[in-house]
């Protein structure tokens, strides 16, 4: 209810005409934003004349108006609860009295699963429709080479007088609605090697080969997760989570002891644990900016690929190259005026991206250089990324590239004492991370920048932290520098 606009009047017509006027028909809308002093739920009399809702006169809220558009979210009346499926299949063999293998496979489908999409929204280019190159919103684009850098805006008129509820609700803008749409798999092979101990070594050593796929990774939040609200099942891909492979070995081995002075030669034990993962996918995505090539209301458009993703992955503390569009110049009496600063196309753009770029166009209409001057491109190998054609969708789906992986070795020594028979002390000195291997979290965990070519090129494809930093956790053993930690245990 905080959020929702639909506790008092709108204005009717423009909030900037006047005060707000209940129209004939007009039904009780609310604010754009709310806050808990505003919803007088306990009818204070001193707030809002003891009415629960401000009253749709106070003007010192910001109110719903065809100038003032409201976003609104709705659960769809017919939601269901998911349906999650879980399989297995397991064999355990004795291949000797002490050793033993466990291979099993597990599976697990979930449907019905919640999301939000926008019901609210425009066919892809609306904002740019009936623009060319040589009129309208476009010639402005091209025009603007010179003492500007190009900037390409669709129109927003265009976008909410198409929306699909602007005649009955012309003060609402995105209507999101949480319904049944995601689901999710998982399968993997799980495998582990266990030796119980003898002649004082013990082992276990698992490996698992999985792959998960899902239309979303994470719970269902405030906005969609995908650029085209028409078909929210294009958003089914590698799963946020999805590490394809995974070793884990943990060994520990009793040194043979003998009888001495305060137990010095007896109770030792050296112990390892092996970790090798492979890289969790990480994809493009744009914030909510200003951003908007294809016209729509969603600002997640994605870009156009071309080529391998395995030469945009794995780059560690690099950045995938990156070439902007334009660049400033000195100007002359040719372009903007001499003495004055010019943006020019920048003449060091691969051919790879005018080529893409041009493969675009329309007769008439540079779809494609437009958007390649707006934002550039980027190139590594014969790979290219390049930004989607004004008024259309990017190619690429969700999770296309893969990050650094994670590769851990700790070791620790134990020497263990029995006082008595009901009482025993343990020393340990342990090491994390023993070759302090620097690893790199993946750049989706970045925030705005490893994953967003639109308005951090410089960082896309960059970790800018280990794993433990960006999960917010860093904590030893899950890929901080190397730690070495000391500790005693006592036992009765």
């Amino acid at each position: 209810m905080n959020t929702n606009p639909s506790g008092f009047q709108l204005c009717t017509g423009t909030a900037a005409a006047g005060p707000c006027v209940a129209g004939p028909g007009d039904i009780k809308a609310g604010a754009l934003q709310l806050t808990a002093g505003q919803i007088n739920w306990n009818q204070a009399p001193g707030i809002n004349g003891g009415a629960i809702f401000p009253s749709g006169s106070d003007t010192s809220t910001l109110k719903c108006a065809t100038d003032r558009l409201c976003g609104i979210q709705a659960v769809n009346p017919n939601i269901r609860d998911a349906y999650v499926t879980n399989w297995s299949l397991d064999i355990q063999r004795a291949i000797t009295n002490n050793i033993s293998l466990d291979v099993g496979y597990v599976g697990n489908h979930a449907t019905k699963l919640w999301g939000i999409n926008e019901e609210n929204n425009v066919p892809v280019g609306t904002g740019w429709t009936g623009t060319t190159s040589t009129s309208g919103t476009l010639a402005t684009c091209f025009s603007s080479f010179g003492t500007a850098k190009i900037s390409c805006s669709p129109s927003t008129a265009k976008i909410q007088g198409a929306r699909p509820f602007n005649t009955a609700f012309p003060y609402f803008s995105n209507i999101y609605l949480l319904s049944n749409y995601y689901e999710s798999n998982y399968n993997g092979l799980q495998m582990t090697l266990t030796q119980r101990p003898t002649h004082g070594l013990s082992y276990t050593i698992g490996f698992s080969f999985a792959h998960a796929l899902d239309d979303a990774t994470n719970d269902w939040s405030g906005q969609p997760s995908g650029q085209d609200p028409s078909n929210p099942q294009l958003e089914y891909s590698n799963s946020g989570f999805d590490i394809r492979k995974r070793l884990t070995a943990t060994i520990t081995y009793a040194l043979p002891g003998r009888k001495g002075f305060a137990q010095t030669f007896e109770g030792w034990k050296v112990t390892s644990i092996v970790g090798i993962s492979s890289a969790l996918p990480w994809g493009v995505i744009q914030p909510q900016t200003a951003e908007n090539a294809s016209g729509t209301s969603q600002f997640l458009d994605r870009w156009n690929f071309y080529g391998n993703p395995d030469d945009f992955s794995g780059t560690k503390a690099a950045s995938v190259p990156f070439f902007p569009g334009t660049v400033k110049v000195a100007g002359t009496a040719g372009t903007c005026g001499v003495g004055k600063q010019c943006f020019v196309p920048n003449p060091a753009l691969p051919a790879a991206c005018t080529s893409a770029s041009a493969a675009l166009d329309q007769p008439g209409n540079q779809i494609g250089t437009a958007s390649l001057y707006n934002w550039g491109c980027f190139v590594n190998g014969s790979t290219v990324m390049i930004p989607p054609a004004l008024g259309t969708y990017g190619n690429m789906t969700r999770n296309t590239f893969r990050g650094n992986g994670l590769h851990i070795w700790d070791f620790s020594v134990i020497k263990e004492y029995k006082m008595t028979e009901r009482f025993g002390a343990e020393f340990r000195f342990e090491v994390f991370n023993l070759l302090n291997q620097t690893q790199y979290a993946n750049p989706q965990f970045n925030g705005p920048g490893g994953n967003d070519p639109w308005t951090s090129p410089g960082q896309f494809g960059t970790a800018l932290a280990t794993p433990d930093v960006s999960n917010n956790n860093p904590s030893i053993g899950s890929g901080a520098a190397r730690t070495v930690q000391v500790g005693m245990k006592l036992s009765f």
